[in-house]
């Protein structure tokens, strides 16, 4: 039996605590063992498959497989093993997207009275996530429909369910707020989560907005100081005179990301997006405000230096701006984070035998470059130069 699947690792550690958990002295050492039979891949010797954790592998089974017919028959199984794997259920949603919408929805309320039977605690009991993810994932696409108010609805039950927030409910209801010009709620939300928003620019970027189209300018400001605190990646909205759509739509829809990213600027724009095309003051106000920082605030577009800590070379950036096409259109680059990524094309590292000037520990020590760079780099041709 495989374990590949998050659910059925909790599953699995569940049974284990239960059946073996009197063995040990205290919680962290029953887990302790856990993870080294899991390790060791001796996993499946102690824990005893269940109907829950079969129906799982035959999901993700059905997904590698390319006849339709055979791929139902496995997805039709799961549901017969577990009636509540509601990924299962999805997978066989077919017709319009009026129709598929409305199956969600049905299945949805199916999905919440089974939910009713469970602790109620959110995400941490691994027995609600299908329910929560089923529950998320029909906000989520009647957000993008522009189905707002019932959008809202869902993620302000998501958000009171899990006191975690641990899929994001948040960031949606903040960009609803913003989408519908709701200054006060917002405001009120950003105050209220229980950890300095003020840190995190999905929080900041539709408040930001909101504030500024609805002439709360004072406010507006201090939060667009906090955002350049936040992202020092602000800069790239601001190469051109307007919106750098190309960005913001080819980032905008990114599964991973790291906070206070340009990919999160470009993930919070997104999603906002009728509202912040629909203003050309939207973008002239904050043009002005960045251009107005302080100068050692400030980033010189043609003439910024990436500094190296421990070795002393500085590198000027090229003046030509970094776009989404260009970026796609290097494959030394290909896979490589954004930010990363913008950091290398400002160097001038487009090219394989470009990097052969430097070693690991000279890039590694460049803001933006890690470990996870220098192996997709590799796999991409690089060569260092050795110590």
């Amino acid at each position: 039996m495989s374990f590949g699947n998050d659910d059925n690792i909790f599953r699995a550690l569940q049974q284990f605590i239960d059946q073996y958990g009197d063995e040990f002295e205290n919680i962290e050492k029953a887990i302790e063992a856990f993870m080294s039979f899991y390790n060791k891949g001796n996993l499946e010797n102690e824990i005893e498959s269940t109907p829950e954790m079969e129906s799982s592998e035959l999901l993700e089974l059905s997904m590698s497989i390319d006849d339709e017919k055979q791929r139902k028959a496995l997805l039709r199984e799961a549901i017969e093993l577990w009636p509540e794997n509601w990924n299962a259920h999805l997978e066989l949603i077919e017709g319009s997207l009026v129709e598929q919408i409305e199956q969600i929805r049905k299945l949805e309320i199916t999905a919440f009275h089974k939910w009713e039977e469970t602790d109620q605690v959110g995400w941490i009991n691994y027995e609600e996530r299908p329910y929560l993810r089923l529950k998320f994932m029909l906000a989520v696409i009647l957000f993008k429909q522009g189905l707002l108010e019932e959008a809202l609805e869902h993620f302000e039950n998501l958000y009171e369910i899990d006191e975690m927030d641990s899929l994001g409910a948040r960031y949606y209801i903040m960009s609803i707020y913003c989408r519908t010009y709701d200054f006060e709620s917002a405001y009120e939300l950003f105050s209220d989560v229980p950890y300095p928003a003020s840190e995190d620019d999905r929080m900041i970027i539709p408040l930001l907005v909101v504030a500024v189209l609805t002439n709360n300018l004072t406010y507006a400001k201090d939060l667009f100081l906090d955002l350049e605190e936040a992202n020092d990646n602000l800069f790239q909205l601001f190469m051109d005179d307007s919106w750098p759509m190309d960005l913001i739509l080819g980032f905008g829809e990114v599964d991973h990301f790291q906070m206070n990213s340009f990919e999160s600027i470009a993930v919070a724009l997104n999603d906002i997006l009728p509202v912040v095309v629909s203003s050309e003051y939207l973008f002239d106000w904050m043009l002005e405000e960045y251009e107005a920082a302080e100068p050692h605030e400030r980033v010189n577009l043609n003439e910024k230096v990436i500094s190296f800590t421990g070795a002393s070379k500085q590198y000027r950036a090229q003046t030509n701006p970094f776009t989404y096409k260009s970026y796609l259109e290097i494959p030394v680059l290909a896979d490589v984070v954004h930010n990363a990524a913008v950091t290398l094309q400002e160097m001038g590292l487009v090219k394989v035998e470009d990097f052969s000037a430097y070693t690991e520990k000279e890039l590694l020590a460049v803001k933006h470059i890690g470990p996870q760079t220098i192996k997709q780099l590799k796999a991409n041709g690089v060569k260092f130069k050795k110590k």
